[in-house]
C-alpha cells in the first residue's frame, strides 16, 4: 500500500524550493517525464526496486538517464533513492502537480459519463462547478458505459453521484434496510 502522507511530505519540500527559484512547470514537466519511465514493466522502474544494484549504480543510472535536468528535480530523485523510497517515484506527479494546482487555486475533477457529452454541456458543466466551488476547476472527462446515465462528478473530496447506476445502489441499499 502507497502511504500518500509519507510522499507528500517527500514532494512539499521539493514544490516549496521550486517555488522560491521560480521553476515549477520546469520540473512539473520533469516528473511527467520521470513518471512515464516508470510504467508498470520498464527497465527503469526494474533497475531502481532491485536491491541487488547498489544505491550508487541506482543513482548513477538515474544521473544518467535524466542529464541537464534541473538541480532541485535530481536532488529530490537522489533522496528518495537514498531513503529506499522509490514507490515515491511513481507518484510524485500527481502529487506535486496536485499541490501546484491547490497553490494556484485550481481544483481538479472528474466528470464521468455513460456518453459523450457535447461541447456546450462540458463548458456549462464546468462553468457550474466552478462558481459551485468557488475556484477554477481542471475537469478530466471520461466516458463510463456502466454508469447507464447521468453523470458521477468528482472534485477534490466531493463526489456527487446522479448516475442511473448510482440512483439503482441507493435504491437497492434503502429496500434492503427497510
Amino acid at each position: 500500500m502507497i502511504d500518500i502522507g509519507l510522499a507528500r511530505r517527500y514532494v512539499q519540500p521539493l514544490f516549496e524550493v521550486t517555488s522560491d527559484k521560480g521553476n515549477l512547470d520546469t520540473v512539473v514537466e520533469e516528473l511527467k517525464e520521470l513518471n512515464s519511465a516508470l510504467s508498470d514493466k520498464s527497465p527503469l522502474r526494474v533497475i531502481l526496486n532491485d536491491p541487488s544494484i547498489s544505491l550508487q549504480s541506482r543513482i548513477a543510472v538515474i544521473e544518467e538517464i535524466f542529464t541537464g535536468y534541473s538541480d532541485s528535480y535530481l536532488n529530490f530523485v537522489r533522496l528518495v533513492i537514498e531513503k529506499n523510497r522509490t514507490f515515491i517515484l511513481e507518484i510524485a506527479y500527481s502529487i506535486f502537480k496536485k499541490i501546484k494546482d491547490e497553490s494556484e487555486g485550481l481544483l481538479s475533477g472528474v466528470v464521468e459519463s455513460a456518453l459523450p457529452l457535447d461541447d456546450e454541456t462540458i463548458v456549462e458543466l464546468k462553468q457550474q462547478l466552478e462558481m459551485s466551488f468557488g475556484h477554477k476547476v481542471d475537469i478530466e472527462f471520461r466516458i463510463t458505459p456502466d454508469l447507464l446515465g447521468g453523470l458521477r462528478i468528482r472534485v477534490g473530496n466531493t463526489v456527487m453521484d446522479g448516475s442511473v447506476t448510482g440512483k439503482l445502489e441507493k435504491l437497492k441499499s434503502e429496500l434492503i434496510s427497510a
